[in-house]
């Protein structure tokens, strides 16, 4: 029996790291507060495409979905992607995998990282992605997609400056570039909209998020043409 044709319907793309994600800790989101299930309960005339990996850097992201680059045309890509990128680390990524993979030593030199993590990263100024290696992937997405709108990252509350020293400036350089382009604002979110790692979004944040690519959907002139 040959399968029914499936009429292509408008899809919208949405990349991100953990931030697109459900939470059960420090605070629990559950999947239908987060901004990608209230997108697709708003617009279901929509595909609502999400491709996410916890932990991923801008790199990661544009490598893991090559299977979308030339076979999905969305109506519009939103990517959450830059907190990973530039965030300060006391350990490069192959460091960190040496540590994990040596048993007794990796754990006792995990810990005294742990321990001295601060004063490591405000000295060895390590980030996964460096500004211009992240610029270049920015517009390898955009080349690559149609109607790309970043989502720039929250500014980092007090606390989250405290234990990791140059993140604010470093979520500013990143952002800069994010602003010069299509791109939802965070600009208006508070310690609310954030859980209390202070890096991930609380239920208000998905709402704040949600509403935002809600109006930029709803705007485009030929979203009225599903209805």
């Amino acid at each position: 029996m040959t399968p029914p044709f499936v009429t292509p319907r408008p899809v919208i793309l949405v990349i991100t790291d953990s931030l697109g994600f459900p939470r059960a800790t420090p605070e629990v989101v559950l999947y239908h507060e987060t901004y990608i299930a209230r997108l697709q309960a708003a617009f279901p005339d929509y595909d609502v495409v999400h491709f996410g990996h916890g932990g991923a850097t801008i790199e990661q992201l544009f490598k893991y979905t090559s299977y979308y680059h030339q076979t999905l045309q969305p109506d519009f890509c939103f990517i959450q992607s830059g907190i990973v990128d530039c965030a300060p680390r006391a350990l490069t990524e192959i460091e960190l995998q040496i540590v994990k993979r040596v048993p007794l030593l990796g754990n006792w030199i995990g810990k005294l990282v742990q321990r001295n993590a601060r004063a490591i990263r405000k000295a060895r100024k390590l980030y996964y992605t460096p500004f211009e290696k992240y610029s270049h992937y920015v517009r390898s997405f955009e080349e690559t997609f149609e109607r790309v709108y970043w989502i720039t990252m929250p500014m980092p509350a007090k606390e989250y400056e405290v234990i990791t020293p140059g993140i604010t400036d470093q979520v500013v350089k990143y952002n800069r570039l994010l602003v010069e382009r299509n791109h939802i604002s965070t600009e208006d979110f508070g310690r609310d909209d954030m859980m209390t790692d202070y890096h991930h979004l609380s239920i208000s944040g998905h709402a704040k998020i949600f509403e935002k690519l809600r109006r930029i959907v709803g705007d485009a002139p030929f979203s009225d043409n599903l209805k």
